[in-house]
């Protein structure tokens, strides 16, 4: 597992949610 990539993940999936939110 690379941090990187799991952070990309977090923050792709945080902004989808963000943006269904919003």
């Amino acid at each position: 597992m690379e941090p990187s990539g799991v952070a990309s993940s977090a923050s792709k999936m945080a902004r989808m949610m963000l943006s269904f939110v919003s």
